[in-house]
């Protein structure tokens, strides 16, 4: 594949600083049944020591793919086809994985746009959670035993031991196993979209959109709401996106009577919140 330099521009420089982070001409590219898709393509930038830099660009841009080339951890189909990234004089385009442990959670870290998505579903959370500190050297430090001791007394004591609580119900982080870390909490009910009994209340059946839509003076809609929030099938079960459906019934009113069909999923595990914060 072919080497590209991209024309780029340097700002001026901290006085008497140097670069903590330096990437030049980056690019990257992944391999299709196609060829190669180019994804990254003569990204370049400093950052100096107590500073931030905000990388801003749209849906597919390139800005995950540009920071998980940074930590060194590109799926194995994805190529760097130019470019440095210097981190404190050091090419991290060259190193091993071995010398990244060094560097990675130790020096450089990196909080997922989605930990949900970033969790392994068969792996129990505690094990991940703490799984960085082990190997690069924190249980020394007696940071796995302070983790655990923070997140056992939250899961059992808060849902378990809590007398004015008559039953807790806990979304998304219920991937924690019944054998985890989590001893003091060992009677929940564990229901996920594998389950039978319960793979429909994981959003709303045609039925209850249907009944929504007629309640907000909205039943023609029907066949657009379907072909727009209609995503998912589990097992004989067909469910609607509850987020989408939420928002769509929110937007019909006087001035919009047929309502706004649109992405509202979009951005809704974004960082909004801790900037009004």
């Amino acid at each position: 594949m072919e080497r590209i330099d991209y024309p780029y521009t340097v700002g001026i420089a901290p006085e008497g600083q140097e670069p903590v982070l330096s990437v030049r001409n980056l690019a990257i590219s992944f391999k299709s049944d196609e060829g190669y898709v180019h994804a990254v393509r003569g990204v370049s930038f400093d950052l100096y020591k107590e500073e931030t830099l905000c990388i801003v660009g749209e849906s597919g841009s390139g800005k995950s793919v540009t920071n998980k080339t940074i930590m060194g951890i590109l799926p194995k189909n994805a190529r760097i086809v130019s470019g440095s990234i210097l981190y404190e004089g050091e090419d991290l385009t060259k190193i091993s994985e071995d010398e990244f442990h060094n560097i990675r959670g130790n020096k450089i870290g990196m909080i997922f746009q989605d930990p949900l998505s970033s969790l392994n579903p068969i792996m129990k959370i505690g094990k991940q959670i703490t799984e960085e500190m082990i190997i690069n050297g924190d249980h020394l430090k007696n940071y796995y035993d302070q983790a655990v001791d923070v997140i056992r007394p939250l899961m059992g004591m808060a849902l378990k031991d809590n007398e004015a609580l008559r039953f807790g119900l806990v979304t998304g982080c219920l991937r924690i196993a019944r054998e985890s870390i989590f001893t003091g909490l060992n009677h929940q009910d564990v229901h996920t979209v594998l389950t039978p009994e319960s793979r429909e209340w994981f959003g709303f059946s045609p039925r209850e959109v249907q009944a929504a839509l007629a309640a907000r003076g909205a039943a023609g809609r029907y066949a657009d709401v379907q072909k727009w929030y209609d995503g998912y099938l589990f097992g004989e079960h067909d469910v609607y996106n509850p987020w989408s459906i939420m928002n769509f019934l929110a937007s019909v009113g006087p001035t919009s009577p047929d309502g706004r069909l649109t992405t509202y999923w979009v951005n809704t595990s974004g960082n909004d919140i801790l900037a009004r914060l």
